[in-house]
């Protein structure tokens, strides 16, 4: 009986590291509120000028639906929708604010896809900066592929304390047709509590005591 205590004290202790919030809202852009088609076939692709969750600075962005021919499976890609910067002609920059911890850390996700049309005149960024600061914490930039790519995106980086932001630009002020994004999230990393550590060591003194 003593055993099957120790054991069970020590899973419960490992739960709370299982599960992270995503702080972000609609990173996926599954909520398509506003959405207006522009094809010829619906649900390929439309315009939306501000989705929910994101503040939008210029332009207007680009959703791509279940049938658009390949957003829906981007590494992560979950759902219907994807979200294409050139604003069919008015690129959007775009960002969305989170309220992080001093010596946390947290880690970003997102799925990106690169396609070889163009023109496109600046370099479409992501980024995270600290509002108070105005320093940069991660930046990452998409340029004109020679062939269609995708990927994912999975970096982490430690909270300050301040707002951050995350900001989506496409500063090319042209229908580029380059850069879909999708699953956009940040977590925090959370480190062993106190209970974890006691888990652990209770795991040690019964296998001290096995022997």
């Amino acid at each position: 009986m003593k055993k099957t205590i120790i054991t069970l004290v020590s899973v419960t202790a490992f739960t709370g590291l299982t599960s992270a919030q995503n702080l972000l809202t609609n990173g996926g852009f599954e909520n398509n509120a506003g959405y207006v088609n522009t094809s010829p076939t619906p649900n390929q692709y439309g315009v939306v000028a501000s989705p929910l969750g994101w503040t939008v600075t210029s332009g207007r962005t680009t959703y791509l639906g279940s049938n658009a021919g390949g957003a829906w499976v981007m590494p992560n890609g979950t759902g219907d929708w994807a979200m294409q910067t050139d604003g069919e002609g008015s690129p959007v920059t775009m960002h969305q604010d989170f309220i992080s911890v001093a010596a946390t850390g947290y880690r970003l996700n997102y799925d990106y896809w690169t396609r070889s049309f163009g023109p496109l005149s600046a370099p479409i960024t992501v980024s995270i900066i600290d509002t108070v600061t105005n320093t940069s914490i991660y930046s990452a930039s998409y340029t004109l592929p020679t062939s269609d790519t995708m990927g994912a995106v999975s970096q982490m980086f430690t909270g300050t304390g301040n707002n951050l932001r995350l900001e989506i630009a496409d500063k090319s002020r042209n229908n580029n047709n380059v850069a879909v994004f999708d699953s956009f999230s940040v977590t925090a990393v959370p480190e062993p509590s106190s209970g974890a550590l006691l888990g652990l060591g209770a795991l040690g003194l019964l296998a001290r005591r096995e022997r």
